[in-house]
């Protein structure tokens, strides 16, 4: 099936999904205390739901034991319509000066905030319903702020349920794309033909080119290591710390492939681009149904690096996922050229909403917070001497 044919199938379920369930159909909501109670609820869920990579109960599971984060910090909202689960809200407690936020668990480093929901429910989890199980997070949770960072305006055909409220652009974008059956064929010539020639060129040289996913121990321990060398580099260069070294990155990358060793399409999957035996670049990233996201890539800096690695990677992945039914796929949040050949710039939101008078200026503060993020980050000159800023800062002493 093509981005097209996708497209259209899923215009089309909306539309009957739209009269699936009646306007006035009863609504129960309820509300999980901790990822082990929720999880049976979330995983018959995620049979029908549709949701991005990083509200997938594994995804978040990942996300809490990497973090070490207790479980009762954890609350997980639940909404049916008559007696039938249509949507839930996984969010994590984080409590400051005496005001409580809620946010999707990794939202400040995940690339898209959704709540999972059932497509024949979607019409149905209006601005009124969304206040009436709000209201019961402030009621039986405590919740001053809810809070949500990249959320898309649409997935899979469904208007984003979040975006009923107040919201304001993100500081970055999203970049995101269908995929189509041709879509290596319609890349521009220039870029497939670099692309190819210099596959060529590094067979000649240095010895095969091959795309593989870690699928043993021994292999992500493998790729993990080169991950960590080749950005502990980049970001030397860059003058800054290598944030993927910390504890919980190494953790969540290597624990999650782990745990997803033998599933066709992880929370947590390491492909890495062979040259010969070394590992000349590398991307993590996560699955839904039918979706990848890019987490991160990286590349080497050694006789390889004259040649496009990144595009490279990017073709034999794309082949791979078109062989395997993946129908979209996102190189996640942040603003890089090369991110345009492959995917589309698209605007997302952040959202802070006050659930109580305490929590009013909490959410302010957020928003504020976030619209000056946004204003230095998309001018070009604010947003280079704020990096001069950042590099000067890793260079003075403790």
């Amino acid at each position: 099936m093509t981005s097209t044919d996708h497209g259209l199938a899923d215009a089309l379920a909306s539309r009957v999904a739209a009269a699936a369930v009646p306007a006035q159909s009863r609504v129960n909501i309820a509300i999980h205390r901790g990822l082990l109670a929720a999880e049976p609820a979330w995983r018959a869920l995620e049979r029908e739901a549709i949701f991005t990579p990083y509200q997938r109960f594994d995804w978040i599971r990942e996300i809490a034991r990497s973090q070490r984060l207790a479980d009762e910090d954890f609350i997980v909202l639940h909404v049916e319509f008559d007696g039938r689960p249509a949507a839930l809200l996984p969010l994590h407690l984080n409590r400051r000066a005496g005001v409580t936020f809620a946010a999707v668990p990794g939202s400040s480093f995940g690339n898209s905030d959704w709540m999972p929901v059932r497509r024949a429910a979607a019409a149905c989890l209006t601005r009124p319903v969304l206040q009436q199980a709000f209201a019961q997070l402030r009621q039986q949770a405590g919740v001053d702020v809810l809070s949500f960072e990249h959320l898309p305006p649409r997935w899979r055909g469904i208007d984003n349920p979040l975006l009923n409220f107040a919201h304001q652009p993100s500081p970055d974008h999203f970049y995101y794309a269908d995929i189509a059956s041709n879509m290596l064929e319609t890349l521009p010539k220039k870029r497939r033909v670099d692309i190819l020639r210099g596959r060529r060129r590094l067979e000649e040289t240095l010895g095969p080119v091959t795309l593989r996913r870690a699928t043993t121990i021994e292999a992500i321990d493998q790729v993990h290591a080169a991950f960590l060398e080749h950005r502990s580099v980049r970001f030397r260069q860059m003058g800054v710390p290598n944030v993927f070294a910390e504890p919980h990155f190494r953790a969540l990358f290597r624990q999650g492939a782990i745990a997803g060793l033998g599933q066709s399409k992880p929370s947590v999957a390491l492909h890495a681009l062979y040259v010969g035996d070394e590992i000349a670049a590398t991307a993590v990233g996560t699955y839904s149904p039918c979706h990848y996201s890019q987490y991160i890539n990286s590349n080497t800096d050694g006789p390889a690096s004259k040649y496009s690695l990144v595009g490279l990677l990017m073709f034999l992945l794309v082949e791979d996922l078109i062989a395997s039914g993946i129908s979209s796929i996102d190189m996640g949040v942040g603003d890089f050229a090369y991110k345009t050949s492959w995917t589309q710039k698209t605007p997302i939101f952040d959202a802070a909403i006050p659930l109580s008078p305490k929590g009013i200026a909490g959410a302010a503060l957020l928003n504020a917070k976030r619209s000056l993020k946004r204003h230095i980050k998309q001018n070009a000159k604010l947003w280079g001497m704020a990096k001069q800023l950042r590099q000067w800062r890793q260079t003075q002493p403790d």
